[in-house]
C-alpha cells in the first residue's frame, strides 16, 4: 500500500530499521511528503516520533526506490557509531547535523546498490 502510495505521488526515501527503531527519509514534493509525514505522526502503530532534519534541494539521495529497506545490520551499526553515535541520533543530540545525516544515508545507498 505504501509503495503504490509513494509511486503514485513520486515519493522516494529509506526505511532503515533496528531493535525496533526506524530511521526513515522521505523525499519528494514538500506539500505531499509533509502530509505523509504527518500521517505517519497520527498511525498509533507508531510512537516517539522525532524529525531529524528537515531541507529542501533539488536532488534526491534514493531517487531509484519508492521506499529502500534495510535492517541495520551489526557492521552497519559499527559505521554508524564512527560516524555519529546511533545512541546520539535517537536522543537528537545537538551534535547531529545534515551533513553526518547524510553521509550515514549516503552509505546505505552504497549497500542498497551493491
Amino acid at each position: 500500500k505504501a509503495v503504490k502510495f509513494n509511486t503514485h505521488h513520486h515519493i522516494t526515501g529509506a526505511l532503515l530499521y533496528r531493535g525496533g527503531i526506524f530511521l526513515q527519509l522521505l523525499e519528494g514534493n514538500k506539500e505531499v511528503v509533509q502530509s505523509l509525514y504527518a500521517k505517519i505522526q497520527k498511525d498509533p502503530r507508531h510512537k516517539n516520533i522525532i524529525t531529524l532534519i528537515e531541507s529542501e534541494g533539488n536532488s534526491r539521495i534514493f531517487e531509484r526506490w519508492s521506499m529502500a529497506y534495510r535492517e541495520i545490520s551489526d557492521l552497519d551499526l559499527k559505521m554508524v557509531n564512527n560516524i555519529l553515535s546511533w545512541t546520539k541520533i535517537i536522543n537528537k543530540s545537538p551534535e547531529i547535523n545534515n551533513e553526518l545525516i547524510l553521509k550515514i544515508l549516503s552509505h546505505f545507498k552504497e549497500k542498497l546498490a551493491a
